[in-house]
């Protein structure tokens, strides 16, 4: 049998962001700001909560609207 990597050190777990609002999605990017996209296309902010792509793609739906509001442009 292979030998764990891990050497007796407890694995990293990530805190994920679960059944959040749209508002609390929001609110989390806004206040702590990405770090990095992970390969695995979830979002990882700067307090090292891991958002899931649907939540990133909800900011991201939010942020595409309100520009558009703000410019004028209401076609996708």
């Amino acid at each position: 049998m292979p030998k764990s990597r891990s050497r007796g050190k407890p694995e990293f777990k990530a805190p994920e962001a679960r059944e959040l609002t749209d508002g609390q999605i929001m609110a989390l990017v806004m206040v702590h700001g990405v770090a990095c996209f992970h390969s695995s296309g979830r979002v990882i902010l700067n307090n090292g909560t891991w958002l899931q792509p649907e939540q990133w793609q909800v900011h991201l739906e939010h942020t595409i609207d309100e520009f558009e509001k703000e410019n004028g442009n209401h076609a996708r």
